[in-house]
């Protein structure tokens, strides 16, 4: 069935739900939230992770798969919502052809790894066992949602985080991602502020107030942003606040929100920044 016509089916149910019980509505929302819908891998995507080696990590609420090509100092690749590890295949190839490991993670709830649904906390400490488990890492990429979830889960962790940052289309304005979400579904307001106040019974209050951008800014000359001008899943703004003052900004346009991880010259510069001179 089409996507958008199960959307539409959704948002007509979660508004019947909610004239009877906002609580019920939000609750409900949120569930939908947390749930991503499987994607195929390509032949492309099987193939690589056939040849990979394989890790199946535990962390405390199952276990994430990991593929691992190439031999050097490590690079963690997290992908965005409803995709899978191998989605970043394309900078995995490249780096490792430059002597670095690149380790490619399918998050909780998604591929290989265990679980229904999962969030950005959950996801950020599956990822955290993988850094644990794999490291040290001298950097990571991370693909949209993969990128605030590691970056919350740094701000949880104490072991050692990457060296260097990439992050591509990533969102940072998580009080937005909520909202637009709210709207997208015809959520009322009250079911709104329900599902608002479950998510910070489970994260812990005021989760939607983490200052994704500030977590990165971190990193500070170590961190590269690629964003695109075309960008309709997260507005070209947020990669430039994500950047900051000492971060790098890569403007690209015409590749939007997915294609821009198979661009040549995305990757030969997310590549260089992460195996040229000097960045080792």
């Amino acid at each position: 069935m089409n996507p958008v016509t199960v959307e539409r089916w959704f948002a007509a149910g979660l508004t019947a739900v909610g004239v009877v019980s906002p609580r019920l509505a939000g609750r409900l929302a949120l569930r939908l939230f947390c749930t991503p819908i499987p994607s195929r891998p390509s032949s492309g995507a099987l193939a690589f992770m056939a040849d990979a080696v394989r890790h199946d990590i535990p962390w405390d609420k199952g276990t994430v798969a990991a593929y691992e090509i190439g031999a050097g100092p490590a690079v963690l690749l997290a992908h965005g919502w409803s995709a899978h590890g191998a989605s970043m295949r394309g900078f995995a190839h490249a780096l490792a052809a430059r002597g670095l490991r690149a380790v490619c993670v399918d998050l909780p709830a998604h591929a290989n790894s265990s679980g229904k649904t999962t969030n950005m906390l959950e996801s950020g400490r599956a990822l955290g066992a993988v850094l644990d488990r794999l490291g040290p890492f001298h950097g990571a990429v991370c693909h949209s949602f993969g990128a605030p979830s590691l970056l919350l889960g740094l701000a949880r962790m104490t072991g050692p985080a990457p060296e260097r940052l990439v992050t591509v289309g990533a969102p940072n304005d998580i009080d937005k991602v909520f909202s637009d979400y709210s709207r997208r579904f015809r959520l009322s307001g009250v079911a709104e502020a329900n599902m608002r106040a479950r998510v910070d019974e489970i994260f812990g209050s005021p989760f939607l107030e983490f200052d994704v951008a500030a977590q990165a800014w971190t990193f500070g000359e170590n961190l590269l942003v690629v964003h695109d001008t075309g960008d309709l899943d997260v507005p070209y703004a947020e990669g430039v606040h994500m950047a900051g003052e000492r971060g790098r900004l890569l403007t690209t346009k015409g590749l939007g929100h997915n294609r821009v991880l198979r661009d040549p010259g995305v990757i030969e510069a997310v590549t260089d920044f992460l195996a040229g001179p000097g960045s080792i």
